[in-house]
């Protein structure tokens, strides 16, 4: 779960829907690329794809901690925590 229910964007919100999905809302007709970095700043994961109204992007298998979600689309990067539990 997220340190608040849902993040919201400039262009829609990011929330945890699982501890494997991460859902991201609104990047329609964009270039995404995201990347999860852990506490310690170790890039854990990253994926890029072609934004819709509703983005599921799939994780993999994390132990419970606090991570980061660096999202980068054309015309701006957002960074968000989120929580595994």
């Amino acid at each position: 779960m997220l340190s608040t229910n849902a993040a919201f964007l400039d262009f829609g919100s990011v929330y945890k829907v699982d501890n494997q999905t991460l859902r991201i809302t609104g990047l329609q007709s964009q270039k995404v690329h995201l990347k999860l970095y852990d506490i310690l700043g170790k890039e854990v994961f990253k994926t890029s794809f072609n934004g819709k109204i509703k983005n599921d992007i799939r994780l993999p298998d994390l132990k419970y901690a606090a991570y980061i979600v660096d999202i980068f689309t054309e015309k701006r990067k957002v960074s968000k925590k989120i929580i595994i539990e």
